[in-house]
């Protein structure tokens, strides 16, 4: 006797894994030009993930520090080369 189209069944009495919820993802930011552009212009760039906020705005902070202190320092030469001028 010969049965047709009763072949073996797949995924009888399987269920499937449930997705574990530590492993969801944040979702990245989607940055505007002119965001990319203001972070390229003190020579970084913009996070990428939430969890990366923390991290750009410690990095931000430093950068700010480091600017100003160059700024002063430029202001004092062309001052110096000023009087020299005198």
């Amino acid at each position: 006797m010969i049965q047709i189209g009763g072949g073996k069944k797949k995924n009888k009495g399987k269920k499937s894994k449930p997705v574990n919820v530590e492993e969801q993802y944040e979702d990245p930011f989607v940055h505007d030009i002119l965001v990319i552009h203001k972070f390229s212009q003190v020579g970084m760039s913009p996070p990428n993930l939430p969890g990366d906020l923390d991290d750009c705005i410690e990095k931000l902070k430093e950068r700010a520090a480091e600017l100003f202190k160059d700024g002063e320092d430029e202001q004092k030469n062309a001052l110096e080369a000023r009087k020299i001028e005198i």
